[in-house]
């Protein structure tokens, strides 16, 4: 069976956070705008189309190849035919219509964002980026040796010189 390779980043590691991170933000603030009518839920969907139109080259500009901003596209695609522009709001209980489609929209965009942070997540891109507030630091130190007591030593004197 033939092992499957995964894309590698063409850019550094903060670039490729700082871009994506950019774009889940920019996600969030489409998912909790507020939205009171149709008119608003239709242009909030179509800014989520161009968001993740936006997303798809993005995406296809930070990998060596275009596989993660297809499948990333495709994931989309799908999840768009959810929601039915065309038929929005052409039901008898137009209200009850509304408030499911708001919360279609929102799931849909937080489906997007979740997917997004998921593509960090799988390809390691935050892994080394931990906000520095959240890592404890001390004064300790541990190191890892072989059998090599005349190393050890000659490591542990030069730590001891640092304080």
């Amino acid at each position: 069976m033939e092992e499957k390779v995964l894309p590698n980043l063409i850019v550094k590691r903060e670039e490729a956070y700082k871009q994506i991170d950019a774009q889940i933000e920019k996600g969030k603030k489409l998912r909790d705008r507020e939205i009171n009518s149709e008119r608003e839920l239709k242009q909030s969907i179509k800014y989520c189309d161009n968001w993740i139109e936006y997303n798809k080259d993005v995406l296809l500009s930070l990998f060596n190849d275009s596989s993660i901003s297809k499948k990333y596209y495709t994931f989309s695609y799908h999840t768009h035919i959810q929601l039915d522009t065309e038929n929005l709001f052409r039901t008898k209980d137009q209200h009850i219509q509304f408030l499911d489609n708001l919360d279609a929209y929102n799931v849909w965009v937080g489906n997007h964002i979740n997917h997004l942070n998921n593509i960090l997540t799988q390809y390691g891109i935050n892994d080394m980026l931990l906000d520095t507030s959240e890592r404890s630091f001390d004064n300790e130190i541990f190191i890892v040796h072989g059998r090599d007591d005349g190393t050890k030593d000659t490591v542990a004197r030069f730590i001891d010189k640092l304080n």
